[in-house]
């Protein structure tokens, strides 16, 4: 009988040690992959060369000066433009298809006021999935209320888009990316307009998605608190001048390449480390 348990015991170590291989396997494979994307707009080299790539878990803050590229890179990251070349690789995959990958653009490129409440504008997350002339079904709905529940806002379900906060209506527009199922998610300046209170409360939500497993990008320009926002942090002006954890991404000559000597007067504190 002793002789019993101790081989279980030594079965239960072995399949812990499998099991922590598994996940440090899995955690290095990379789930978003870009390399070396370029692309002109007539003589303009808009993206120069860009490659990185970003494992699961993990919460990425793409950060440059106005006209680096930011918006243009999500947008070829989400298939809305072609790059002249190279490629991009999702879950080992390339091609953006049937890749699980949402995508939430900048606030000025939505209609705030087309009259859709919470729920509904997730259930639009729904639309790969929902081909008609099939309704949403039980499921479907079921998913709408985990996302909005998982953002804080299902108690907001049937308030108009409209009414609702900044800071609300992007967690919303999150809500409707997790709809999507997505295991990649793409934010365009979701801090824009949104006070420093509704930040945090987003930031908090993107954490919980990291931990969940889910690849996050979001383009700043904001760079208060980076390192306590980020784990890692994509130095973009037009090309990468540097992609880590900020406090080894963030180098004097860094800063100045992005911003030019006014790289030079922000202080550890300010980023956040």
């Amino acid at each position: 009988m002793i002789q019993r348990n101790d081989n279980m015991m030594i079965t239960k170590e072995i399949t812990r040690e499998k099991l922590r291989e598994f996940n440090l396997n899995t955690q290095s494979a990379p789930i978003l992959d870009v390399s070396e994307i370029n692309l002109y707009r007539e003589a303009n080299h808009i993206l120069d060369n860009i490659s990185f790539s970003v494992e699961s878990g993990t919460l990425v803050g793409i950060v440059g000066p106005n006209g680096a590229g930011k918006s243009t890179l999500l947008n070829v990251i989400a298939g809305l433009l072609e790059p002249t070349s190279g490629h991009i690789t999702i879950n080992r995959e390339k091609g953006r298809k049937h890749d699980p990958l949402a995508y939430v653009p900048q606030r000025e490129q939505l209609n705030w006021h087309f009259p859709l409440t919470a729920s509904e504008v997730v259930m639009l997350g729904r639309t790969s999935q929902i081909k008609w002339p099939r309704r949403p079904n039980q499921r479907d709905k079921e998913i709408v209320q985990q996302c909005l529940e998982r953002v804080g806002m299902w108690n907001e379900r049937s308030r108009l888009l409209s009414k609702l906060s900044g800071g609300q209506k992007q967690r919303v527009l999150v809500a409707r990316a997790l709809a999507q199922e997505a295991n990649v998610i793409l934010l365009d300046e979701a801090f824009e307009g949104i006070d420093v209170g509704a930040q945090e409360y987003l930031v908090g939500v993107l954490r919980e998605l990291r931990d969940s497993g889910i690849v996050v990008l979001m383009a700043t320009h904001d760079l208060t608190n980076l390192a306590d926002r980020f784990d890692k942090v994509l130095c973009l002006n037009k090309h990468v001048c540097a992609f880590g954890p900020p406090s080894e991404a963030f180098t004097p000559s860094v800063l100045q390449e992005l911003y030019g000597s006014h790289g030079m007067e922000f202080t550890q504190n300010e980023l956040g480390y």
